[in-house]
């Protein structure tokens, strides 16, 4: 009896239920994995949406090494300007080309000339000069007609906008790959711009930086969103108010044309520097210095120098001839004297002399 009692009196203890408080995390984690799912499809179909039915309307998009770069693979991209339309071409590495151009392999055909000209919107063509207006692809026409050279094959990597220093992170990460026999380098107008910020401090981030935003810049609806933004004028987030402070300093100028020499001298690479054709009446602030110091280096280094004011001025005294659609920028015809003077200079300079021939 005593015993029942005992047993009926006493409360049976239970041991804790470890088991819950290890199911509780798991749904937590299982929650959080739903969501990060939910919304990983939600901007894959915002993604799949834009690439399917957003159309770019940009030739150029932002780019985490060169502040921004030519969309790459463009086929007759139309572009509407005030003065009419033009098409825009451009290959999977971003350089211009035309529709029905020959693929580019980085090994060069045996014997031939690679001519890589590298610019701003002089050499890639202003807003109304189409793929066969560009004075690089008028360069390839005019030295493939010659028949004392040998075989030549000229690539456009200018881009609208671009400072001596883009030219140079272009040049390093993509350009050298094809190892060209010349380097025609044509900069000034951009890195005389003003500007708020140098480019020096925007092209100097942390690569952890750049590396995320190129995963960014690789989405279309990200593109899109930052468009809708911020606008698609590129480059008038890059210029300031008129002030002494240039997108690249004189020296930081200098230097980056004294790095594309030391760079290619290491790839066996000859460098050609342009003195660009200008249509303004007086120097702009600081110019005659930027000029000099190209040109000094130039001949100190003894690199090609081609002076293309001269002719310009020529052509337009004698023959009445209008040569800029601005201030700075070649008509189509502008173009094809650029590449009537440049590649008289290449002939007359021995630089295309086919083997046996001097």
């Amino acid at each position: 009896m005593r015993k029942e009692h005992a047993a009926e009196g006493s409360e049976e203890k239970k041991l804790p239920d470890y088991g819950e408080a290890f199911r509780r995390p798991s749904r937590i984690i299982k929650l959080i994995l739903l969501n990060i799912f939910i919304a990983a499809a939600f901007l894959g179909l915002m993604e799949w949406s834009t690439r399917q039915w957003h159309r770019e309307n940009q030739i150029f998009i932002p780019d985490a090494y060169l502040m921004f770069a030519p969309r790459k693979n463009l086929a007759a991209f139309k572009v509407m300007t005030p003065m009419g339309s033009c098409t825009v071409s451009t290959n999977a590495d971003g350089f211009r080309t035309w529709p029905g151009a020959p693929p580019v392999k980085a090994s060069r055909p045996p014997g031939t000339c690679r001519i890589i000209c590298l610019g701003d919107s002089v050499t890639f063509g202003n807003i109304n000069i189409s793929d066969k207006e560009t004075y690089p692809y008028c360069l390839e026409k005019k030295l493939s007609e010659e028949k004392t050279v040998k075989p030549v094959e000229v690539m456009n990597g200018g881009c609208q906008g671009y400072t001596s220093l883009q030219g140079l992170e272009f040049y390093r990460r993509t350009a050298v790959k094809y190892k060209p026999d010349l380097l025609i380098i044509g900069f000034l107008n951009n890195d005389l711009s003003p500007c708020v910020e140098p480019d020096q401090a925007k092209l100097s981030s942390s690569e952890a930086g750049k590396f995320l935003k190129s995963l960014l810049y690789r989405s279309a609806f990200f593109r899109m969103l930052r468009v809708r933004i911020k606008g698609d004028s590129f480059l008038e987030r890059y210029q300031g108010p008129d002030t002494a402070q240039m997108r690249v300093p004189c020296e930081d100028y200098r230097n980056a044309m004294e790095e594309f020499l030391s760079l290619a001298s290491k790839e066996g690479t000859r460098v050609i520097f342009l003195n660009l054709p200008a249509n303004i009446s007086g120097l702009r602030f600081k110019e005659a210095e930027y000029r000099e110091a190209v040109r000094d280096l130039a001949f100190s280094r003894k690199a090609g120098f081609i002076d293309l004011i001269a002719p310009f001025t020529y052509y337009q005294t004698y023959y009445h001839t209008t040569l800029f659609s601005d201030m700075v920028h070649p008509t189509k015809q502008g173009n094809e004297v650029m590449a009537d003077y440049i590649g008289e200079f290449l002939i007359d300079r021995g630089y295309l002399t086919r083997e046996g021939k001097k």
